[in-house]
């Protein structure tokens, strides 16, 4: 009676199932909690919504006694916030939005920082080529300087290789589509040698490294490689 109403094409789960049909509204199979009046689930609160799939979303609520210490737990949270920011309650969204905005403006200064470290070394790389090849190690560089260095120097010719040497060391490779370089391949294997983890396409790749005794070895090793 109800199977396209019910499943557009899906495989229906059970031989036998409950139909529930609010007159005028909706008609569902119901294989959830079964209550006599609606009042018994007391309180309803959407937690989240996420769409699955074209015309299927999956929608997560709580309800009755797990409804309110939902809330209860909301309340604790905002409590908590203001005892971090040092305001009241009235004051928590202004506060939120200026530590949003001044964390915006120092990841904006940050990146232009970056940029700038990226352009005083960018000659010095340039030198360091050789037959359209650099493998290079520098030091202080995380892995956006890193990306901007090669997005400056790169070229369909070019493949290029650059570890970062930070708090961790970060690996970026690329390789331009005229040198039938996999340079996911290198990273890959540069990082998994470095106690880490990475990998790309044939012509971008990242990843990261934790032993940095072995770093000059493996430089090495793939600079002659690559040559």
């Amino acid at each position: 009676m109800y199977g396209m109403t019910l499943y557009q094409g899906g495989a229906i789960p059970e031989k036998n199932l409950r139909i529930v049909k609010i007159e005028n509204f909706d008609v569902e199979a119901c294989g959830g909690t079964h209550v006599d009046n609606t009042e018994e689930i007391g309180k309803i609160i959407i937690v989240s919504a996420e769409r699955i799939q074209d015309g299927v979303s999956r929608i997560t609520l709580v309800s009755g006694n797990a409804a309110q210490k939902y809330l209860n737990e909301k309340r604790r949270t905002v409590k908590q916030i203001e005892k971090i920011l040092g305001v009241g309650k009235e004051g928590i969204l202004n506060e939120a939005y200026r530590l949003f905005n001044q964390w915006k403006d120092v990841k904006k200064k940050t990146e232009k920082l970056s940029e700038n470290k990226a352009g005083r070394i960018i000659f010095e790389m340039e030198k360091r080529f050789v037959k359209n090849i650099l493998v290079e190690k520098l030091e202080n560089f995380d892995m956006n300087s890193l990306r901007n260095v090669s997005r400056i120097l790169s070229n369909e010719n070019r493949t290029i290789l650059l570890f970062g040497v930070a708090d961790k060391i970060y690996v970026f490779g690329s390789a331009g589509k005229q040198t039938k370089t996999n340079i996911g391949q290198f990273v890959s294997r540069a990082c998994s040698e470095l106690g880490g983890k990475g990998g790309g396409s044939e012509t971008l790749a990242q990843g990261i490294g934790h032993e940095k005794s072995k770093l000059d070895a493996v430089i090495e090793q793939l600079r002659k490689e690559l040559l």
